[in-house]
């Protein structure tokens, strides 16, 4: 889903306001965001390509940029019930257990052999 900043703000009610209003404190200005939510963690892109992720059971959720994948330009996002995954610019695809990264930051790994193949 792309949305933009403003529209997301006028129509958020559960603390994601509050983690993008934070974005912006810092300095990241946002014009244009991805976001996937799965059971145990959500992420979003932003139009450049950084990938921020925040854990579902944390009740302040904090939002934070997953640094992993920082050197990569993120096109596509997906949160399935525990595992997310994310698609590179150049088609890589990564997927992390987010069962196992609730308490630390997720371990991205490269899936092979995917590269290149149309998913129907």
């Amino acid at each position: 889903m792309e949305i933009k900043i403003g529209e997301w703000c006028s129509t958020s009610s559960i603390g994601v306001q509050s983690q993008l209003g934070i974005l912006s404190q810092l300095g990241i200005h946002i014009f244009h965001l991805r976001i996937a939510a799965g059971m145990v963690q959500s992420m979003a892109i932003t139009e450049d390509g950084a990938l921020f992720y925040w854990v579902s059971s944390d009740p302040h959720l904090r939002c934070q940029q997953l640094y992993s994948l920082c050197e990569k330009i993120i096109v596509s996002i997906s949160a399935g019930k525990y595992w997310p995954a994310t698609a590179t610019a150049i088609g890589d695809v990564y997927m992390w257990d987010g069962k196992k990264s609730m308490d630390k930051p997720p371990f991205a790994t490269r899936l092979h052999r995917v590269k290149g193949k149309k998913i129907p």
